[in-house]
């Protein structure tokens, strides 16, 4: 044990903001409902999608769906690219280049 008003180890906090014991997990969905709202329904786009993997089209396109749905206007196919980037900072999700054959 440690003495008396020592301080606890700390380890940097990503994606976590605050500093968190060292050997301590940070779970990424713990901070999903302070994301963007938009962020929040590409998150749900991607929970309901058929498959493991997902191409940006698909993506954009039940996104719209889901914006018209909640009545809330839509990011642009670069806009949804960068919050989709933004989830994958947060750990959320992986992005992956499709390489097509030829």
């Amino acid at each position: 044990p440690a003495p008396a008003g020592a301080a606890e180890p700390r380890v940097p906090s990503t994606p976590c903001k605050r500093p968190r014991p060292v050997g301590a997990k940070c779970d990424p969905l713990s901070a999903v409902g302070q994301l963007p709202l938009e962020q929040q329904i590409l998150l749900c786009v991607l929970a309901a999608a058929e498959g493991e993997a997902v191409r940006v089209p698909e993506v954009c396109a039940k996104y719209k769906d889901g914006c018209k749905q909640l009545h809330r206007a839509m990011l642009g196919k670069e806009e949804v690219n960068g919050a989709l980037q933004a989830l994958e900072q947060r750990g959320l999700l992986t992005l992956r280049t499709v390489r097509r054959a030829g």
